[in-house]
């Protein structure tokens, strides 16, 4: 009985994509090329598909305390929520970008305002501050939903963060930059097409069934 395969490792991306461009003596593509397609590609899957990396973090909550370090890993913040002790569950917190908060909240980071209860929350230096400043603590006070920064892959048996049914979109991203290192401009495009193609039909499998809804805000790290 064929062993089902699971995951996806360095090797079987570079050979598929040497076999695929006629480079398996590895004179015009060298394996650190590819490997740097890999982890670029991982990081355009998980930007572009919400459904892809997801993880959910907790984060205790101190009175008198409004800035909270973001997880080490999060590459996109989908949403974020807090619960005091006494209630029964997690409410959505308001996202603003700084400039809006700091025009709606003027002197927010002082004690004009007091302790209470969040209610929005805005992000600065891989920090999420919080209006108001909490006024209780809670273990777990703080409920973060996000998309993962894929682990970057460095061996050749290193797997790849994203799961198997991304294999042939990893390759077509591969393909895609081996095309505009060789200057073949027309195979580019259509590894280019071909990715993209491949991308949409996976996120439209993964979020075919119905999902709840939730406010949002997409975040990039480089934003952080």
């Amino acid at each position: 009985m064929k062993e089902e395969v699971t995951e996806i490792n360095v090797q079987d991306i570079i050979t598929r994509i040497r076999r695929t461009f006629g480079d398996e003596a590895a004179v015009q593509i060298q394996d650190a090329d590819i490997i740097r397609w890999i982890n670029d590609g991982q990081v355009e899957i998980v930007k572009n598909n919400e459904a892809a990396l997801q993880k959910t973090g907790f984060i205790d909550l101190v009175a008198g305390t409004s800035q909270y370090n973001l997880p080490s890993d999060l590459l996109i913040l989908r949403t974020l929520r807090y619960k005091y002790t006494s209630m029964p569950s997690y409410v959505a917190l308001k996202y603003m970008n700084m400039q809006q908060f700091d025009i709606s909240i003027d002197s927010w980071d002082g004690a004009l305002y007091g302790n209470s209860s969040p209610q929005i929350f805005t992000l600065f230096e891989g920090k999420a501050t919080l209006f108001p400043t909490p006024d209780q603590d809670a273990i777990s006070g703080l409920k973060i939903l996000y998309n993962q920064q894929p682990l970057d892959v460095v061996l050749l048996t290193d797997n790849l963060s994203v799961p198997i049914i991304y294999h042939n979109t990893i390759v077509s991203y591969c393909m895609w930059q081996a095309s505009l290192l060789d200057e073949d401009h027309e195979p580019a495009l259509m590894y280019k097409s071909t990715f993209q193609q491949d991308m949409q039909l996976v996120n439209n499998q993964e979020t075919r069934d119905p999902m709840a809804t939730y406010p949002t805000i997409t975040t990039l790290s480089e934003d952080l």
